[in-house]
């Protein structure tokens, strides 16, 4: 797909994995404390413990979604899908009766009998990461163009130029050296 986009935008965990493996820019779509907020009111009355899992990231914010739901929200931090397991398990040892988090994690809950969540990213959420990628493809192109500017200028000398890398092999070349050097 990266050759038909300029940016990927992704969430948590999966962001990550494609970060790992993507040569484009990929953005994550961060979970706000609104998300969060909108995710507690969905929970049962008789819930009072409550597990939000996130990506390598915690929430500010918590105490007062705390205090506006009378609930407890611990909140953990995962970086792979082993950690993810063993968080919800976690959870669960840690008295949770409800798992607030990404589709793969809410499943690994359900497994342990926990109830189990999906944040849903909202709006604002969602406008922030798309404004970020908005400028990160301007800022890509900006670049793009200098580096055609650049190259066009450098074909056009009459002298020529190579440049290798750190282990001397060549890397690049203007059309004026391709003729001197066969």
């Amino acid at each position: 797909v990266e050759s038909q986009v300029d940016i990927i935008l992704t969430r948590g965990g999966t962001g990550q994995f494609v970060k790992e493996v993507a040569s484009i820019p990929v953005i994550s779509i961060p979970i706000t404390p609104f998300d969060l907020t909108i995710s507690v009111s969905k929970l049962a009355p008789e819930i009072e413990r409550v597990a939000f899992v996130n990506h390598q990231r915690a929430i500010f914010g918590t105490e007062q979604i705390e205090r506006l739901f009378h609930k407890r929200i611990l909140q953990y931090q995962f970086t792979n899908k082993e950690e993810l397991r063993q968080t919800a398990e976690r959870a669960k040892a840690d008295g949770c009766q409800a798992f607030l988090g990404g589709a793969e994690g809410v499943s690994y809950a359900r497994e342990l009998g926990l109830d189990g969540i999906e944040i849903v990213s909202g709006r604002e959420a969602i406008f922030q990461a798309v404004m970020e990628a908005a400028d990160v493809i301007r800022v890509k192109r900006e670049e793009q163009k200098q580096s055609a500017r650049l190259k066009r200028a450098f074909d056009t000398l009459a002298e020529g130029i190579c440049i290798s890398d750190e282990r001397g092999k060549i890397k690049v070349f203007n059309p004026a050296a391709t003729h001197f050097f066969h």
